[in-house]
């Protein structure tokens, strides 16, 4: 029998109730869109929401380092009030923008003319578009408390509340179904209230660990100015991973039989993409496990299992039977197209484990404070995306092939990219930061 190294229990405890709330959360935006499918337009109606969600999250990328700078920073009283104005400040910040960016000409050229949308499906994005700008905004508040749970490792606590939204979701959306309350509006409603009931819990949950921060530390308390800086880099990156995801599609649009493989590619990463999601809370077991010597690998070995692992669990649903169920009964795929499915279920296999990889190189990044070179890696990503579509497309590599081959391999030189900067500036030998507790509060 396998018997794992003892510090891979701590690691666990930490690291599985982060990874489930990643998880679930993914699977919380299909039961929305049956409120928005359910509306006059039909599944018109809930392609302007997915449509209207995507560009939300681009703009919601300029916080997509909060975390991981609270993570790093937040360590006194001083210091967590910083990071909170800088987290509502980028908040406010989005808010503005998104605002401007719903003005009737501007909003009407992003997704007709830009995204190139349809009229029947540009109105309902157009709609939601600017519905949710509150749920933009309680994504930047919500940050400051998540840092406190995951800081103090209580982050049994963070899954509770993003469970407790994910039944809500799932509670609710039937409701609204029922009632006739429905179309992209009371989607977006459905979306945001059990978001906000969030947020309200891991304020109220968050509470006994901002007491217990110290008042001071031998750090010099870091500046607004200075989490902004960190931050940036992270969030640029953030934009990048985005775009290169966005990209995906276009390049496999391109190779032959579109319609069927972009069908089959997205069916089959559905899947993935939750493991994927999981097993990005690698960086939070690194920053709150950091190395204690220069060739401490220990959370790289733990990474690197549960990517295996991530990648492995997927392929349930290409066994004979529950295949024929999920993806012909429920998801309406032609039988004769199940065999690309399997074809690419297998080529993803790689997937949640390369993004532990990357995941993990990041973390000791952020750890070394520098978020450079966090955002070199990610630049490498975005450009090895392309590259690698760009050649597999043109030597004939299938496209439902062309995306687990791309993501796959991006993930890998991204990776390479972040741990050689870190050799190459031998921040593996610099002193770990350490923040010792003086003076509670």
């Amino acid at each position: 029998m396998l018997k794992l190294p003892s510090h891979f229990g701590e690691y666990s405890r930490f690291f599985l109730p982060l990874a489930f709330q990643s998880a679930a959360q993914s699977f919380s935006y299909p039961l929305v869109g049956m409120v928005a499918s359910n509306g006059p337009g039909g599944t018109l109606n809930l392609a302007g929401f997915a449509q209207a969600n995507s560009v939300m999250f681009l703009l919601g990328t300029i916080g997509s380092g909060l975390l991981t700078t609270g993570m790093v920073f937040s360590k006194s009283v001083q210091a967590h009030k910083n990071f909170e104005k800088v987290s509502k400040q980028l908040g406010l910040f989005v808010v503005l923008m998104q605002l401007l960016l719903n003005i009737p000409f501007i909003s009407k050229f992003i997704f007709e003319t830009a995204i190139g949308l349809p009229v029947t499906i540009s109105e309902p994005a157009r709609m939601a578009f600017l519905a949710t700008i509150p749920l933009n905004f309680l994504f930047f508040i919500r940050n400051p408390s998540f840092v406190l749970l995951y800081n103090s490792k209580s982050t049994k606590l963070a899954g509770i509340t993003t469970l407790f939204r994910i039944m809500l979701t799932i509670l609710t959306a039937p409701i609204y179904v029922h009632f006739g309350l429905t179309g992209v509006l009371w989607a977006v409603v459905c979306q945001t209230v059990p978001v906000a009931i969030e947020t309200y819990l891991a304020y109220r949950f968050s509470r006994k660990h901002y007491k217990e921060l110290p008042i001071s530390t031998n750090e010099p308390v870091p500046t607004t100015k200075k989490l902004l800086l960190f931050n940036l880099p992270l969030s640029l990156g953030g934009l990048f991973l985005a775009l290169s995801s966005m990209s995906m599609g276009a390049f496999i649009a391109r190779a032959a039989h579109p319609e069927i493989m972009l069908s089959v590619y997205y069916l089959a990463i559905g899947l993935v993409n939750p493991m994927s999601f999981a097993v990005n809370r690698i960086q939070a077991v690194v920053l709150t496990f950091p190395p204690l010597f220069s060739k401490d690998n220990r959370t790289l070995h733990f990474g690197l299992l549960c990517g295996a692992i991530g990648g492995l669990l997927p392929l349930i649903f290409i066994i004979p039977g529950l295949a024929d169920f999920y993806y012909i009964k429920l998801q309406n795929l032609s039988p004769e197209n199940l065999k690309f499915i399997r074809q690419t279920a297998f080529a993803l296999v790689f997937v949640p484990f390369t993004v532990a990889f990357r995941l993990h190189s990041e973390g000791l990044a952020a750890h070394f404070r520098r978020p450079t070179t966090i955002l070199a890696g990610q630049a490498v990503y975005l450009g090895s995306m392309v590259t690698v579509s760009f050649f597999s497309l043109n030597i004939g590599i299938s496209g439902n092939l062309i995306g687990p081959i791309a993501v796959s391999m991006a993930n890998l030189f991204a990776a390479l990219t972040v741990r050689y900067s870190l050799l190459w500036e031998r921040s593996d030998n610099l002193p770990v930061p350490k923040v010792p507790s003086v003076s509670p509060q």
